[in-house]
Parts: C-alpha cells; structure tokens; sequence
C-alpha cells in the first residue's frame, strides 16, 4: 500500500446512507432511513456502443447511457415505515407509478452540524421502480429481495435533519425534471409529493 493514503480516510459502507420516500395516505412524503438490508448494491449497467472501422486494426468504445439499478435484500422488520412501503408494494403487486418512489443517498462523510440542532450532508435522488423479486426464502425471518430500477434522472442536493439518529431527513425543493413520475406540492423548505394520475 501506498505511503501516501495511510492518513487518509477509507470510506465505510456504512457512510452511504439510504432514505426511501414513504408516501402518506394525503399524499405526502417523508423520507425513512432504509434499515434492515442485507444488500443493497448499486450497479450503472453502462449501454455502450462498439464498433471497428475498417481502416484500423482495433474496436473504439463510447459510453452512450447509463440505467443505473439496486439489487437489495432485507429482513422485515414490522412498522418500519420504509421497509412497510417496499412489502406494501410487493404484496399489493403495484403497478406504474404506484411503485415508484424517491430514494436518497446521502455522503455521511460531508456531514456537519449546520446551525444550532441541524445537521446538513450533500446527497443524490433518483426516482426507481420498486421490482420485486422473491420473498420467504429464509427460515429464520421473513425475507424480500428484488430491484430498484431507474426511473428518470439523478440529482445532487443538500438535505437536512435534526434526527441525531439519522433515521429521518428533509429534502428541499426538486426540480421537475428528478421528481417527473410525481406532482409536485411545494412548501416553503419541504416538499410534499402526490401521485400524478398515468394518463
């Protein structure tokens, strides 16, 4: 290993943090810590274009898109609001937009305690498909497995919280671009998410 990082930080697993949107019976949002995952792996399945011209000896390579997908896995907990969302999905079997829901990463390596009580941490949302995939494979506890699956764009933000716990945060204002399979119900810091009807 290399003397020049034995300083530095080495970032833990443990220091991305999940939040998953739980929308209310009005149509609200909050946003939940999502605990209890056994896995929660990200893959960017990068689309890409190869080709060989045919007055050179080699194949060029571009990235032309990316459709950015979770596998997860997790342990029910019962009245977890974002492990009851994701089985309220499963066992609904929802469809369109009644199974897409915002889910926040938040860097907990850029945290700090803002002002008085507050702390703040830049973070990414993205809206994803909840794909379920099987359920009940284990003896031990009730276990869900499956798939987030892009639904739309990434977008950094800075979101707050004065959860000392981190097991609920508030994210600001999106643009209409991240949050376009929901309609939008702004309040002055918060934002307040309502099903859009499918056309």
């Amino acid at each position: 290993m290399g003397k020049s990082i034995d300083k530095l930080h080495l970032v833990k697993r443990s220091e991305k943090l999940s939040f998953l949107e739980v929308i209310g019976d009005d149509g609200s949002s909050t946003y939940h810590r999502m605990q209890g995952f056994t896995n929660m792996e990200f893959s960017h399945n990068t689309k890409e274009h190869t080709r060989q011209y045919v007055d050179e000896d080699f194949e060029r390579t571009d990235t032309v898109g990316h459709s950015k997908g979770v596998s997860y896995e997790f342990e029910h907990y019962k009245d977890d609001p974002a492990l009851e969302e994701i089985v309220k999905i499963t066992e609904s079997e929802a469809t369109g937009l009644d199974a897409v829901r915002n889910i926040v990463t938040v860097d907990m390596t850029t945290k700090n305690l803002s002002s008085g009580n507050t702390y703040s941490a830049d973070a990414t949302i993205r809206p994803y498909t909840i794909a379920p995939g099987s359920n009940g494979g284990s003896t031990e506890c009730m276990t869900y497995s499956g798939d987030f699956k892009s639904r739309g764009p990434e977008e950094k933000i800075k979101i707050s919280t004065m959860d000392k716990d981190w097991l609920t945060i508030t994210v600001p204002e999106l643009g209409a671009k991240t949050v376009s399979a929901l309609s939008e119900e702004t309040t002055a810091s918060t934002i307040s998410l309502s099903k859009a009807k499918e056309k």
